[in-house]
Parts: C-alpha cells; structure tokens; sequence
C-alpha cells in the first residue's frame, strides 16, 4: 500500500471519528433529558412541574438543534469520505436512505418535546379556570411531533433529488486527436465520460473543463481529460482496432457500438442454449442489450456508449467472465 493510500485511509478514519463523537454528545445530552424527567416524577408542586415542564421542552428543543447541526456535519463528512473512498477505488453500494442515524436522533428529540409540551399544557389545566388545556394537551403534544416528522421527511426526499448537472457548453472532440490518443493508449478504449478519474503509471486523467478536446504530454506522462458524470449512469467511449474485449455481459446497462468500419460480435444468450453466435456490421450501428454474453472485434474508429436506468450505474455494470477470456 502506498503512503498516499495510507493517508487517504486514516482521513477516512478520522472522518468518522469525527461523526461518533458528534453522535456521543447527542447521547449524552439526552441523560440531561432524562433528569429533567426524573425531577418532574419526584416534584408534586404544581408551579415546579410546570417550571420543569417548560425547562424540559426548551432542553429538548435545544437538543434537536444540535442533532439537526450534527447531521449537516454528517452529510459533509460523508462527502468526504465518499471522495476518499473513490480515490482508493472502494465501490460502496448505496449510503442514501431515507432516515439515517442522524436524522432518527433529530426526531427523537422531537418526540421528547411533543411530550414536555403536552406534559406542560396538562399542568397548567390543574391551575383553576385553565381546565380546558387539559382537552388540548395531548392533541398539541401529538399535532407538534407530526409536523415536525413531516417537515423532516419533506426535507430529506428533496435533498436525496440530485439536481443535474449545470453546463454551459458544448464539448467536441476532433477525430484526429481521438487517434492520436488511442495510439498512446495501446488496446485500451479512451473514454471521454467517465464516473471518476483516476490515474496509471503512464497517464493521468483531469476533469474536461474547455470545450475542445484535446491530450498533452509531459515528461512521458500523458495527460487525458475526462468529462466527469458522478450519477454514473452514461458513458461515451472511443476505441478502435486495437482494443480488445473479454468475454463479458452488462447486468443493466446497453452498450451502443456505432462506426464506419466493420463491426464483428460473438454472442451467447441462454434462449440460444449458450451456442456461440456470430454477427457482422459492415458499417452502421451495433447494440447491445443487457445480460447478453458478448466479444466485439473492431477494425477501425469507433463510438461507444453505455446507458442504464435511473437507478442503476456504469461502473459496476460490467461483469467479466474469466474462464473464458
């Protein structure tokens, strides 16, 4: 493991050191909480109950503000842990539940002030010609809680709605350029949309920020800009004669083949009882859907592209199968 590798692993530890301890002291500050009730229980003075009462709720409500700023500090943590991980390569399923740990905290503190306000109300209605909060106590204690579960979850589902990316122009790319890059490259396809960038002993990748593409070398380093798609869920390719594919299948995702060269697939497929099947395109347009077991020999410049579903993503789309390369 390089040193960098190892940096990167002890910021991601320290991130979530940071998170555990922003969590202790939500737990923490409910024991003050929990001796706030715990006076109330052993006080049988009416003017003391209600003084608690009120102390109760705006502790609780304190103790919300916190746990709603620990989550903003959650959020940017995984942020960066997320990046981290990316940089060493570690793949992490799916972190955007609907209610995670820090918003569950929020909205126990919620509860317990819906409590302490309908506790409170209930006490003031022993007080002579304040009977009538009585009836209302417990409908505001409950009516408090469910407005702010509904704002929370409101919240949440509108911050888990990415917003697209904003761009503002258009990319091109000079055919020329594409071969002169795919020679550096050997019988590796260049991809010019890619989830993440990442970096090779040969060449390295940098986000695709001018509108014209084009590769530089430096010091026998190539450098090769990538226009980055984190949703993941597109792909745009360019290859020719010299790459060379396994024999793979994609779980969800069509791969598009378009060129003006000849074409040639070997394909399997279960309907066919795994029997090899050949295919040619003299020029035109090759698809490939998803599941299929597949080979594709190119011969010449050629467009490739990679779409899926909503919920699905490229970069781990891909299965390869080994005993059959």
């Amino acid at each position: 493991m390089s040193e960098e590798d190892s940096n990167a692993i002890a910021y991601i530890k320290l991130q979530w050191e940071d998170i555990h301890h922003s969590r202790l002291q939500d737990w923490s500050y409910i024991g003050v909480i929990a001796g706030v009730f715990y006076a109330i229980a052993n006080i049988h003075d009416l003017g003391l109950l209600i003084g608690f009462g009120s102390l109760g709720f705006l502790s609780s409500v304190l103790g919300a503000s916190m746990a709603w700023q620990h989550y903003q500090i959650f959020i940017d943590k995984l942020t960066i842990i997320e990046k981290m991980e990316q940089k060493l390569g570690i793949e992490y399923p799916s972190r955007t539940t609907l209610l995670p740990v820090q918003i569950l905290i929020f909205i126990l503190f919620s509860g317990i002030a819906s409590a302490f306000i309908g506790m409170t109300l209930y006490f003031w209605s022993e007080i002579p010609n304040y009977g009538f909060l009585q009836i209302y106590s417990l409908f505001v204690g409950i009516g408090f809680f469910l407005i702010v579960l509904a704002c929370v979850i409101l919240l949440r589902a509108r911050s888990l709605n990415r917003k697209p990316a904003q761009y503002n122009k258009a990319y091109f790319a000079e055919l020329s350029k594409l071969e002169r890059c795919l020679e550096k490259l050997k019988d590796k396809p260049l991809k010019l949309i890619a989830y993440k960038d990442w970096t090779q002993p040969d060449f390295k990748e940098i986000p695709w920020e001018s509108s014209e593409w084009d590769y530089s070398s430096d010091n026998h380093l190539m450098i090769k800009p990538v226009l980055l798609n984190h949703r993941d869920m597109f792909q745009f390719s360019v290859a020719n004669a010299r790459s060379k594919q396994d024999w793979h299948y994609h779980r969800f995702a069509f791969e598009i083949f378009v060129s003006n060269s000849p074409l040639t697939v070997r394909y399997k497929a279960p309907l066919l009882e795994g029997k090899e099947q050949l295919s040619k395109v003299s020029q035109g347009v090759l698809i490939i859907p998803p599941g299929l077991i597949h080979k594709v020999t190119l011969s010449g410049p050629t467009f490739v592209f990679q779409a899926t579903g909503a919920d699905k993503k490229i970069s781990n789309d891909k299965v390869v199968l080994k005993s059959e390369r």
